[in-house]
């Protein structure tokens, strides 16, 4: 299975990631925070540095491990009280699924 996935995640990632940017009539390059499922460490800076994005717009959930459906909810909340997500900033919310699905949500966090 990770001979299958590891190729195919990054790029799914991104497409989805990008995909509700734009549904939601942003660019890419306006996330603030990203709220991704727990992955491997390398996968995750990999998702940071083709978003443009530093470590301090994320939160790598090393302390928790994965918690499936729950994770992109934890990194939200871990943002929120960490001050990586800020009143007024653009939120993008990814996962990944069996049956090879990812999905991706963006949010504006409160006040624009």
């Amino acid at each position: 299975m990770k001979e299958r996935l590891d190729p195919v995640t990054l790029p799914n990632f991104l497409r989805v990631i990008h995909g509700a940017c734009e549904r939601s009539g942003y660019s890419p390059e306006a996330i603030d925070f990203l709220a991704v499922l727990h992955t491997k460490r390398s996968l995750h800076d990999q998702l940071l540095a083709a978003l443009g994005l530093r470590d301090d717009q994320s939160v790598y959930l090393d302390h928790t491990g994965h918690i499936s459906a729950a994770d992109p909810l934890i990194a939200l909340y871990e943002g929120r009280r960490t001050g990586r997500l800020r009143e007024g900033a653009l939120a993008v919310a990814a996962s990944a699924g069996t049956g090879y699905s990812w999905g991706a949500v963006a949010i504006e966090w409160g006040e624009r």
